[in-house]
């Protein structure tokens, strides 16, 4: 079941604490994403039995989309061209991790919560661009040697 769960007093009055929502929208750099419509793309990919999509938060608390893809054996370069054919970049999943099975609940369903944490360092490079001028590569430079940046790469979209 998706969309919005309400509950009605008397008069028909509702209010924003009776509404809860039960669709798997989520908030990721300010843009909303549903993810079952991301899960639907990457499924109508030749070869992929079952797509989970979710946003993890690595260790300095930075959000990532997901994909979850069963069976082990696709590639995820050719998946990502597919996906960018019907999603916006942002709604396309950084890392996919790819497994057997996906974890079951008792009830039969895909257990979300006990999926395997992904490896970041498999997250796509293809994002990154080089500073092409000194401008850039100015501001480029403070960035790197910031006691708080964490990353290597940082390219000119930052």
């Amino acid at each position: 079941m998706q969309g919005l769960q309400v509950r009605f007093h008397s008069f028909c009055h509702i209010s924003d604490a009776d509404v809860a929502c039960l669709s798997l929208q989520v908030k990721l750099r300010g843009v909303r994403i549903e993810l079952t419509e991301v899960e639907h793309h990457l499924s109508s990919f030749p070869g992929v039995k079952q797509a989970l999509v979710v946003v993890h938060t690595d260790s300095i608390q930075q959000q990532h989309l997901v994909g979850y893809l069963s069976p082990d054996t696709i590639d995820t370069e050719q998946l990502r061209q597919h996906v960018a054919k019907f999603l916006p970049k942002q709604m396309i999943p950084e890392t996919f991790v790819l497994l057997d099975q996906f974890p079951k609940m008792p009830n039969g369903k895909a257990d979300r919560a006990s999926l395997p944490e992904p490896k970041y360092s498999d997250m796509a490079k293809a994002d990154y661009a080089a500073p092409s001028n000194e401008v850039q590569e100015a501001v480029r430079l403070p960035m790197l040697t910031h006691p708080l940046v964490v990353f290597g790469s940082k390219g000119i979209q930052m």
